[in-house]
């Protein structure tokens, strides 16, 4: 059992008002994403916006098999006052950080067989480097902020994404000349201001840096045996529906 003052934030509102909030949330953040999407396809044509894609989905796979299920795990122990909210914010940190190395590692390997392009002309693979670690940042922050009833803060997080990703392609697209690599990276940096949003939106009160700097090592494998329980069928799911991305 935790402290109290390290509870979880109770549910503001009601049932039915966090209900909407998360279902105009998503509908945002589906309409956003269909408009980004219509520009990149007409500013890139097939083969960019193929290029695209398989970055995204790439940084996706890395980003749930590094993530260890973290998120799920959160949600789950901070709603049953196990692990205090202060020690899962850090656990978050240190998985971010830990994703960066491992993708660096990976992408090494990878890069001397395959190419620097391998996920499309123009594609640098290395900044997968920068891409998992600023998705696995903005998914973990967003599961906290879940984890801890804040719907409202937690849905503009989610349309912050596609918002700055929207506003970036739509001013390129119009003015400038667009790229997949100049897509690929205003990709990486939408992720990187909805995790830098998210970060504001849960404060330093629960950012507890001695314990990023030296982790709580029982906390992190709680949360990762819990996670990768569930999170192992969900990588396989994704790689089902997104295999034919990679064979194209």
């Amino acid at each position: 059992m935790i402290e109290p003052e390290t509870a979880p934030i109770a549910p503001r509102g009601s049932f039915l008002a966090s209900v909407n909030v998360v279902a105009l949330t998503y509908a945002a953040d589906g309409v956003l994403a269909f408009a980004a999407g219509v520009i990149v396809a007409r500013a890139l044509g097939p083969d960019g916006r193929g290029a695209l894609g398989l970055f995204t989905v790439s940084t996706a796979i890395a980003q749930m098999i590094f993530g260890l299920g973290f998120a799920n795990a959160a949600i789950y122990y901070i709603n049953k006052r196990e692990i205090a909210l202060a020690d899962v914010v850090a656990a978050a940190h240190v998985i971010t950080v830990a994703s960066l190395v491992a993708t660096g590692l990976v992408v090494l390997a990878i890069v001397p067989l395959a190419g620097a392009d391998a996920l499309g002309d123009g594609v640098s693979a290395w900044l997968l480097i920068a891409a998992v670690p600023a998705l696995m940042y903005a998914a973990t922050l967003r599961a906290v902020l879940q984890a801890t009833s804040r719907f409202m803060a937690m849905g503009f997080v989610t349309i912050v994404q596609p918002l700055v990703m929207l506003a970036l392609v739509s001013a390129v697209y119009a003015f400038g000349d667009p790229t997949p690599l100049l897509f690929v990276i205003f990709w990486i940096a939408s992720n990187a201001a909805a995790a830098l949003f998210a970060l504001s939106q849960i404060g330093t009160r629960d950012l507890d840096l001695a314990h990023i700097v030296r982790p709580r090592w029982a906390t992190l494998r709680r949360l990762a045996r819990f996670g990768v329980q569930g999170e192992s069928g969900n990588v396989l799911q994704l790689l089902n529906y997104r295999l034919d991305q990679y064979l194209v």
